[in-house]
């Protein structure tokens, strides 16, 4: 399961147009680090199997809520180790990005 996060959090960084072409035979797509982790065909069983929310109870005014119980739980795992802080701020100045997403 580290593998599969690990691979997730590098396929943030490095993009490809899609998930397959991180096993691609092609030296110019091929990421090494993940072929040499997990096969392919385990990562897209993981991928197709993983769920944190039930799909027929959708909260259509939570953009994130597949994945909000996940959430959830890391954030009550980090803020037990927070120092509290009086303001907490991040803007564009601190975390470059010029698209636009509605999670930000």
């Amino acid at each position: 399961m580290w593998c599969f996060i690990a691979i997730l959090i590098v396929s943030g960084y490095n993009t490809l147009p899609s998930k397959r072409m991180y096993w691609d035979m092609n030296d110019d797509v091929k990421n090494i680090l993940v072929s040499n982790e997990m096969r392919r065909n385990q990562f897209l069983q993981i991928q197709r199997y993983l769920h944190f929310q039930d799909n027929t109870k959708v909260d259509a005014s939570d953009k994130a809520w597949k994945i909000r119980p996940f959430m959830d739980r890391i954030k009550a795992k980090c803020l037990q180790n927070f120092v509290p802080v009086k303001e907490l701020a991040y803007d564009e100045s601190m975390i470059k990005y010029f698209g636009r997403h509605g999670c930000k």
